[in-house]
């Protein structure tokens, strides 16, 4: 599935591009899903993967933590650390000056906790709330990074979710659901309300977990055949690329309800045999690994280099966002995830008794 999240990642660089730079005169728009929705599908995708990989941690639950976490904070800070260092080398660009600004207005324990959700990453979705103004997003390093802090609180509850009866994963879904329907009756803003409230961004990730359980009697049945997988995989590359071109998408670009349950359902029956025609391709894993650095390095690129917004219709700064991508999957991303695997099997081939170990290792061999 990775080339449907890197399709996922192109679609939020494309629908950033005309207008996180401030570009008056950018009046372009993509046939892709709007990023908000891709965040969404993200959720989805990321719901489908914990609940898959979560059992093979089984007695490894703080192994589990370091994994996931390890996953996201390296090249997080790598790409905080040239995006904070370009504030103060270009300190009259539109997003240095509000940055500066209020960062240096942030004191005492409140820039503390600041710098403290900066550098982890934990709780840099839950600032709008505090009742000192709507304009805490632009303390972040990175100002995408309120999906990131959303992520995190999906995997410390993981193994509660994915271990969970089907019933109270569709009672807690049903929940968050009540609660973005009274988000719109009461016409709460879209941000922070209707974007970042965590209980009404879990049903996405409790989709993905349910989806990952409809494959799993899918595939004991045998009732993927290939013709299936690859129609799946080709309609919903077509929809996360084209949707809002061939009105694919109920409502084209607006962050509608209609549109929430619309990718919701395609994505939970599409997910299952793409991922069973994908899974041992290690092309399409290779293409996926690109979608995190992508979605960290868009708008920095566009915020500094301008033409990167202006040019090809918002496909430079996609360009570009995968060049700058290439060091981080080569250099940190696949030697991390060696380093993850190979922890993990440590640490399961230490908890077996000494013969058993010992058979492990010969018959690895």
């Amino acid at each position: 599935m990775g080339i449907l999240r890197f399709l996922l990642a192109a679609a939020v660089v494309l629908g950033h591009a005309p207008g996180w730079g401030g570009l008056k005169d950018t009046t372009f728009s993509s046939g892709f899903m709007t990023p908000y929705h891709a965040v969404q599908a993200f959720f989805i995708f990321s719901g489908f993967y914990m609940s898959l990989a979560f059992p093979k941690y089984d007695g490894f639950i703080c192994k589990f933590y370091i994994n996931r976490y390890s996953r996201l904070i390296f090249s997080y800070w790598i790409v905080a650390a040239v995006g904070v260092s370009l504030w103060f080398i270009f300190p009259d660009n539109a997003i240095s000056i509000p940055y500066l600004h209020n960062l240096s207005s942030a004191h005492g324990w409140w820039g503390m906790l600041v710098f403290l959700s900066n550098f982890l990453l934990i709780g840099c979705d839950s600032f709008d709330y505090f009742p000192q103004g709507p304009n805490w997003p632009i303390y972040w390093a990175i100002p995408q990074i309120w999906s990131i802090g959303t992520e995190i609180w999906f995997y410390l509850l993981v193994p509660f979710l994915v271990t969970a009866r089907t019933r109270w994963l569709l009672v807690i879904s049903g929940a968050g659901i009540l609660v973005r329907f009274a988000m719109l009756y009461y016409d709460l803003p879209f941000h922070p309300w209707q974007q970042k409230v965590f209980f009404a961004e879990l049903p996405f990730f409790l989709v993905g977990i349910l989806s990952h359980r409809f494959y799993l009697k899918l595939n004991k049945n045998r009732l993927l055949p290939t013709w299936l997988c690859w129609s799946s995989l080709i309609i919903t590359a077509i929809f996360l690329m084209l949707g809002n071109t061939l009105h694919l998408i109920p409502v084209p670009k607006t962050e509608s309800l209609y549109n929430c349950a619309f990718i919701v359902v395609m994505l939970f029956f599409a997910i299952p045999p793409i991922f069973n025609l994908t899974e041992k391709s290690k092309i399409d894993r290779f293409i996926g690994e690109f979608s995190y650095p992508i979605y960290l390095w868009h708008i920095s690129i566009g915020y500094y280099f301008v033409p990167a917004q202006q040019l090809w219709q918002g496909y430079f700064l996609l360009l570009l966002s995968i060049l700058a991508s290439i060091p981080l999957v080569i250099f940190v991303e696949r030697p991390l995830e060696i380093w993850r695997q190979r922890s993990l099997a440590s640490a399961k081939l230490n908890r077996l008794p000494s013969t058993g170990a010992q058979d492990l290792v010969a018959a690895s061999k």
